[in-house]
């Protein structure tokens, strides 16, 4: 039995946020707020410094709102005491320059969308929204997620795999530095296999390499990128399953929910930082949208979903989940 997996890259995004905007009078009384609901702790001389950049992220926020052309709305997230750098240090270490790729060739004819929504986790295809913590792991979250429903559409088995065992065992990736799942595809076949989570658990952290090799329950045969036609990724990814995908995750620091759609110059391929799932595509209304599976956990968004609008095809939008 052949696992070939495919994935494609997709683009940057920026959000909106409506009436509902914090106003930076109240920001002391939001900063407790803030505290109180995502168990925030810091030292008397921290709490002062990290209330300040809660404060400047306030006018960040309003900022946003002036460059968004979708839905989308920002505001407080569990992300709200992190300079942009700080999130772009802990959140957003994916790295997709200069990785050889093998692009799949595909005909466009014929390869029309059928219909307007789709999602595979509503196929069993998909597992939990999980959490990569303080590590840049991004990458390996996105690569395990293709694995997992690729394993499942030929076995009818959705199982939990271990992205730790790719953090640790992957020698070209650099772990909790960042990575890039076509990369880390090519260093799974050479391990030969994978462990599930509950065998080889996630951690937070870089360590040794502990992989049990007899302990293996899933491996692939091989990966491509699919073509940059988005009608034809729509079709690939309801014939094949959950994609590996990249997007410029800069603007997500404050995502709350709604669809989000960026200006189209923000849709740089060179500023491609974060690695997702895109588990579906949709559409509400006249708005095509991509479903995305991120690795923030549940409080991300909208309980862990977002949505993310644009012009036809699909360029740069996104749903989160």
């Amino acid at each position: 039995m052949r696992f070939e997996l495919c994935y494609l890259v997709a683009l940057g995004f920026f959000g909106v946020l409506g009436s509902d905007i914090p106003e930076s009078e109240n920001a002391r009384q939001l900063y407790e707020e803030f505290k109180l609901k995502y168990k925030k702790s810091y030292s008397n001389d921290d709490d002062e410094y990290r209330f300040r950049v809660f404060k400047d992220n306030l006018f960040r926020v309003k900022q946003f709102q002036n460059m968004e052309r979708g839905t989308a709305k920002y505001g407080v997230t569990q992300f709200s005491d992190l300079t942009a750098q700080e999130f772009n240090v802990k959140y957003l270490r994916s790295k997709f320059g200069g990785v050889p790729v093998d692009r799949m060739s595909v005909p466009s004819i014929g390869m029309a969308v059928e219909d307007d929504n789709f999602d595979w986790r509503n196929h069993g295809a998909v597992g939990p929204v999980l959490d990569q913590g303080d590590c840049g792991s991004c990458w390996a979250f996105s690569a395990i997620g293709n694995i997992e429903g690729q394993w499942f559409r030929k076995t009818d088995q959705l199982l939990q795999l271990s992205e730790q065992q790719l953090i640790d065992c992957d020698e070209v990736d650099e772990g909790c530095d960042g990575g890039s799942p076509p990369q880390a595809f090519k260093q799974i076949m050479e391990m030969g296999g994978l462990q599930l989570d509950s065998d080889y658990p996630y951690t937070e952290s870089e360590g040794q390499c502990r992989m049990v090799p007899s302990d293996f329950k899933a491996y692939i045969n091989g990966s491509k990128i699919l073509p940059e036609d988005e009608e034809i990724q729509a079709q690939m990814l309801k014939e094949i399953g959950p994609l590996s995908s990249a997007l410029n995750g800069n603007f997500l620091q404050f995502y709350k929910e709604g669809i989000l759609h960026p200006q189209p110059a923000l849709c740089d391929p060179q500023g491609l930082n974060h690695a997702v799932l895109t588990v579906g595509y949709g559409k509400e209304g006249r708005l095509p949208y991509w479903t995305v599976k991120n690795s923030w956990s549940t409080a991300f968004g909208e309980h862990s979903e977002g949505r993310a609008e644009g012009p036809p095809p699909r360029q740069c939008c996104y749903l989160f989940c």
